[in-house]
């Protein structure tokens, strides 16, 4: 029997390969859904979400992909109108995106109209609709984007403010797709992404009600960022914290089998622990860790 699977992605940059393992599954028993635990809102109403744009980047055809330069952020620089840190093909999505959840038409539509124009062969679902919007506010009484939570800003996060969260609601065909699915993937998310997930109340029932399999691999690094929010919740800032916040929504973990402090740890955690290579500099070291996804998968 073929399984369901949903694969939960945020905008986490690693080695690990996502593309690779896709093309192992068939598309049409897979979902990916996006998490918008970054996403925020920048001058002028425009709205950026980090996941969608990097998972797009990453699913589009290499005969399509466009817009990698920054002409267009040059562009309104010389207009007077500053927007960092976006790609022209980022910006365009972001604009467009913006556009459409001013028009309040289903977010859902605006994925499948966007996907299937780049040829994404995968069904993309967002989590919520309309997506919240992250501010990270400061001890000094600043305010900054998720994209400023650079090194020197760490130490002056003093809370994470989601705006909208108490509008968003987990889109029906999303949470139809979740509640069906014999495994949920959480692929590589972030501390950030496991406490917003935690946040919201709806869909922590679902999976503490859900009936099939939830597993989470590991990032391969933990981030400043992250290292310092865990250390504000009260864990330990390492992947050993993170597993401690998020063993009550997830079944089992797979992780860098050569993280021999991580190892050390794992009897005081009730779960079932999968030790996989995290090893990516060749083809073959890609293939190893795919099949061994795929064993698990199972």
């Amino acid at each position: 029997m073929t399984l369901l699977i949903t694969i939960l992605c945020d905008e986490t940059v690693s080695n690990i390969p996502l593309v690779p393992l896709l093309r192992k599954l068939p598309p049409d028993q897979l979902a990916i859904v996006t998490v918008p635990s970054t996403d925020y809102d920048i001058e002028y109403g425009v709205h950026v979400s980090p996941s969608l744009n990097h998972l797009l980047s990453l699913l589009i055809p290499r005969r399509k992909l466009v817009g990698q330069g920054f002409r267009l952020n040059t562009l309104f620089k010389r207009l007077g109108f500053k927007i960092d840190r976006l790609t022209d093909f980022e910006l365009a999505v972001s604009m467009l995106l913006s556009l459409w959840l001013k028009e309040k038409t289903p977010l859902l539509d605006f994925y499948g109209k966007i996907s299937n124009n780049l040829g994404i062969p995968h069904q993309i679902f967002p989590l919520l609709d309309p997506p919240p919007s992250l501010v990270v506010e400061t001890t000094n009484g600043s305010r900054l984007f998720p994209y400023q939570m650079v090194n020197n800003n760490i130490e002056k996060i003093k809370e994470l403010v989601y705006y909208n969260l108490d509008k968003a609601e987990i889109i029906s065909e999303t949470k139809k797709i979740l509640v069906n699915s014999d495994i949920v993937l959480l692929f590589q998310l972030s501390a950030l992404s496991m406490y917003f997930l935690k946040s919201i109340g709806s869909l922590k029932k679902i999976l503490e009600n859900y009936k099939g399999t939830i597993l989470y691999i590991l990032p391969d690094t933990i981030t400043n960022i992250d290292m310092h929010l865990l250390s504000i919740l009260g864990y330990s800032g390492d992947l050993y914290g993170l597993v401690k916040m998020a063993h009550e929504q997830v079944d089992a973990i797979i992780f860098d089998e050569n993280d021999h402090e991580f190892i050390s740890n794992l009897s005081e955690i009730k779960l079932t622990f999968y030790p996989v290579p995290y090893k990516f500099q060749t083809t073959e070291d890609v293939n190893v860790f795919i099949e061994h996804i795929l064993k698990v998968l199972q």
